[in-house]
């Protein structure tokens, strides 16, 4: 399976008008049906209206077969990629090019364009990649259905994407403060919903008395129709729209920013995609989860019982299925994990009883409008409520009056990254700790490592260490001349004040960890008293528990030749201050041990194999 943002080939062999050399089955209206669960949706493409139409038809035949198993903005997106290259066509005068008898233009067109494309793009743009890699894709398709396997159009097409895919762009976590901020409004807005809910449902029910043919009985009316799913077309000429609208509670009016007036009466009595993005930020900060998983719920999923509440999640693309027992923050508050999602299932109940069956497990359900004429209907949001929704809505809440001063970007995976963060701080950043709680060590290193705070937690940390391991230089570790299986148990438990049984242990090798034997794993100078040292073997030779035997040297001056390789011009002195402790005692034992630097030279850096991966800098070759 193709991963993300990276180019697919499907091939639909039901296509027949490429089979005739290149050939115009016909110029008319190509249009694909997207199943959207309840309802369906129609996007169509006209290629007669380009100047080049046998490549208009080819592309949007190769957009039909490629097209109509997939999602609506897959579809869409395909067919901007066309229209932007059609268009780059026309404005550059050619007319009535074709893959059969001008392939080296297109070529050449193909690549002039992407190239264009690229310089009207921001650097980190995905746009050039995506619409360039996307034309290769459909010509690819096209040619495949055509048969024609050679020719340089076809390796073009084949080949590696023209545009090299930008690197995914690092994204730090939300601050506290900003958190906070974006916490405090999706309550604002749930507030001003419920209130603007209470406002309609006192309107729908005439606890106001109004002229038989006022602006406030027509309101009530059309309130009234839109809680039962009768409004759709409005007339116009029959009915105030502007006023009506002023009837609106205005703090309301602006929060909603909708278009018609048909929209803001459904939006007023019924949720709506923007009602649901606060929901979204107050799950994901309350539990931190990631977005997904929050989308990913079911109604089934979500147990409620006293203290807290169950919620089964799934992540597809980590293929994890798991349950997760959540404790209420405030057990009685309306803000605690319990209550907000109370309120979310209580805020779609209207959505759920005018719903098909199959969507009566879906906890994110909202209203979709075909059009100004029709009913609208009920739809699931099928889909992981992308940027778009969340920078809108916070461009909604800015001009209803809420200072939010945010850093960019505006996605909600800043609010799961200050989560993980949080927690992998609480948890002394351990990685086997951090391992066992959500994340393996390779995804944390790839997508929450490198979060501000986790940086200044770890710099922290080193600091400590650092001062620690000076402390322990002073006392020193303890070495030996004899062999390790040479020296009788009762002699290293004297030695080494430890039981018979440990020293037995470290006679065996069980204590070994790569620089020298350990006393005890679980007394560390670095840690608290039964937690596993997180510091060996970096720091075993400034440690009061190492232990030193012949058998190490090897690996202590592969060791020792790793830390110098890793010394740069810019940062000697920071190099100085965390590894001239660890140096100075290797080269002491080395140099106890009868290795002179020529012996240091010749040992094998492979060595370092035995040693974790993460500290073995500059060995590369």
């Amino acid at each position: 399976m193709a991963k993300k943002n990276e180019r697919q080939t499907i091939v639909n062999s039901a296509v027949h008008s490429a089979h005739e050399q290149f050939g115009v089955s016909y110029l008319g209206v190509r249009k694909i049906t997207i199943d959207q669960g309840v309802t369906t949706r129609d996007i169509s493409f006209d290629p007669s209206t380009y100047g080049n139409p046998q490549i208009a038809n080819a592309l949007a035949d190769a957009w039909v077969s490629v097209s109509q198993s997939q999602s609506y903005s897959a579809a869409a997106v395909k067919k901007q990629a066309i229209t932007l290259f059609l268009e780059d066509l026309d404005l550059k005068g050619y007319r009535n090019l074709s893959f059969s008898s001008t392939p080296d233009l297109v070529c050449d067109s193909l690549i002039d364009w992407s190239l264009k494309l690229e310089r009207e793009y921001p650097v980190d743009s995905f746009m050039p990649y995506r619409m360039s890699s996307t034309i290769q894709q459909l010509i690819y398709t096209f040619l495949s259905l055509a048969r024609a396997d050679d020719g340089m159009l076809w390796r073009i097409a084949k080949g590696p994407s023209l545009i090299v895919k930008p690197a995914n762009r690092e994204v730090d976590e939300f601050s506290k403060s900003e958190l906070d901020q974006l916490v405090m409004a999706a309550r604002a807005h749930i507030r001003m919903a419920k209130a603007a809910s209470m406002w309609a449902r006192n309107v729908i029910e005439g606890n106001a008395t109004c002229e038989p043919h006022s602006n406030e009985n027509e309101l009530r009316r059309l309130l009234s129709l839109a809680y039962r799913f009768e409004l759709s077309a409005l007339d116009t000429q029959c009915v105030d729209v502007k006023e009506i609208a002023s009837l609106f509670p205005e703090d309301w009016r602006k929060l909603l920013s909708a278009k018609s007036l048909l929209g803001l009466c459904y939006q007023t009595v019924h949720s709506s995609v923007s009602g649901l993005v606060p929901f979204r930020i107050l799950l994901m900060e309350l539990t931190g989860l990631s977005s997904d998983e929050i989308s990913g719920l079911k109604v089934s999923g979500c147990a409620f019982a006293d203290g807290g509440v169950s919620l089964n999640v799934e992540k597809s693309r980590a293929v994890r299925n798991r349950t997760v027992f959540y404790k209420d923050r405030s057990p009685n508050g309306r803000w605690g994990l319990t209550g907000v999602l109370k309120e979310l299932l209580l805020n779609v109940d209207s959505l759920r009883a005018n719903a098909a069956p199959l969507l009566n497990d879906e906890v994110w359900l909202r209203l979709a409008f075909p059009s100004d004429k029709e009913v609208p209907a009920v739809t699931s949001v099928n889909f992981s409520f992308g940027a778009l929704s969340t920078r809108s809505w916070v461009a909604s809440m800015i001009g209803a009056g809420f200072a939010l001063d945010l850093s960019e970007p505006i996605d909600v995976r800043r609010i799961r990254k200050a989560k993980v963060s949080d927690r992998a701080i609480s948890l002394g950043a351990r990685a086997s700790d951090i391992a066992a709680d959500q994340h393996s060590i390779a995804v944390f290193d790839s997508y929450y490592a490198s979060a501000s705070s986790i940086q200044v937690f770890s710099a922290t940390r080193v600091v400590e260490v650092q001062a620690k391991m000076s402390q322990g230089v002073r006392v020193g570790f303890a070495g030996l001349a004899e062999n390790r299986e040479d020296v009788s148990t009762q002699a290293l438990s004297e030695f080494a004040d430890v039981t018979p049984d440990a020293a037995q242990a470290i006679k065996e090798g069980h204590h070994d960890v790569g620089v020298a034997d350990c006393r005890d794993p679980f007394d560390s100078p670095f840690d608290a008293y039964g937690v596993l040292c997180h510091a060996a073997p970096l720091f075993c030779l400034g440690c009061k528990n190492g232990l030193v035997f012949p058998i190490h040297a090897p690996r202590i001056a592969s060791f020792l030749k790793s830390i110098r390789s890793a010394k740069y011009p810019e940062d000697t002195d920071d190099w100085v201050r965390t590894w001239g402790p660890q140096i100075a005692a290797a080269e002491r034992v080395l140099s106890e041990l009868g290795w002179t630097e020529s012996d240091i030279e010749e040992c094998p850096l492979e060595l370092t194999d035995e040693l974790p991966a993460w500290i073995r800098v500059g060995n590369d070759e």
